[in-house]
């Protein structure tokens, strides 16, 4: 006979088929709330001896539910019971409750326009940290420096500007000064610029100052836009040689200052001739007939880019 089975005891079964199905049960999710807070905390700039905390309003808005609170004694605040959603939290003083209406109103997060304000969401959670330092003296919290647009370069071409994307009151205003090599031209205050022959050779900015009530006024500079000096001669071309299909052309640029470096090209009733990029051209059966023309183009460093087109020839047919 073998050896006799050891039996396993019924309790260990009992014990082991408990375990496995404590394994095995998964326990419900608990269920999202459909409220939050948002808490922090507010203070002054170091700067205002004279003011306190007294009379602060902290208001949190969404589109569905509008909540304020006072501050506690130590500037902490915690607006509880939210609907989830998303806010705009405000701080401001109440003259009604005592609060200093010197204190610019201010939203989170440190700009001082709705429009502007950092939202923030409430999803059945405690949102804190969302604090404040209030002044009465604003600053704007984006001040980019201009960019100057153009399209030529030439005396009498307008140069144009954007202040870009400031972030500030609603009430803010720029003033304009252009300037040629870091000094202010005179009545040059507006947008836009007419270039001038003054302003040949030299470097032209635009400085722009943003300022609204109760802000320190900011003042930024574009780059420079360098504007180029023209060629004190630049001769119409002239077209020599016999117009007849087989023939060759050539250009006479005539004596330009100063000496540029040159590229040319040829035209056939107006309309450029492919490959025809060089002085000379060698007419062709399609010329027969058309009126043909060339362009001279003067190009040197520190200089107006300039073209000039010779009189037409009309080749015979």
């Amino acid at each position: 006979m073998g050896e006799p089975r050891t039996r396993r005891p019924v309790r260990m079964l009992v014990a082991s088929a408990i375990c496995t199905a404590v394994l095995l049960v998964t326990p419900p999710a608990l269920a999202k709330s459909d409220k939050g807070s948002i808490s922090g905390r507010v203070s002054l700039d170091p700067a205002l001896v004279d003011s306190t905390l007294d009379g602060i309003v902290v208001s949190a808005e969404s589109a569905s539910a509008t909540v304020m609170t006072m501050l506690d004694d130590d500037g902490t605040y915690e607006l509880d019971d939210l609907p989830n959603g998303t806010y705009v939290v405000s701080f401001g003083a109440s003259a009604a409750l005592g609060g200093d209406a010197t204190l610019l109103t201010e939203y989170y997060n440190d700009v001082y326009s709705p429009a502007l304000a950092t939202p923030v969401p409430v999803n059945g959670s405690d949102v804190t940290s969302i604090d404040a330092q209030l002044s009465r003296t604003g600053h704007f919290t984006a001040a980019p420096a201009p960019v100057i647009t153009k399209k030529a370069l030439s005396a009498g071409s307008t140069l144009g500007s954007s202040t870009g994307a400031w972030k500030g009151p609603a009430s803010t205003t720029f003033t304009y000064q252009w300037m040629r090599d870091k000094k202010k031209i005179t009545g040059a205050t507006k947008g836009t610029y007419v270039i001038t022959t003054a302003d040949r050779g030299h470097d032209i900015t635009l400085t722009v100052v943003g300022s609204a009530p109760a802000f320190t006024s900011v003042s930024r500079t574009s780059a420079a836009v360098h504007i180029p000096k023209v060629f004190t001669k630049a001769p119409v071309p002239k077209i020599t040689g016999t117009a007849k299909a087989g023939k060759t052309l050539t250009v006479t640029r005539g004596t330009w200052s100063p000496t540029p470096t040159f590229s040319y090209q040829w035209y056939r009733n107006g309309v450029a001739i492919s490959k025809a990029t060089k002085s000379t051209y060698k007419l062709t059966s399609s010329d027969k007939g058309k009126k043909i023309t060339v362009k001279v183009t003067g190009k040197r460093s520190g200089y107006l880019t300039t073209t000039k087109t010779s009189a037409a020839k009309t080749v015979a047919k």
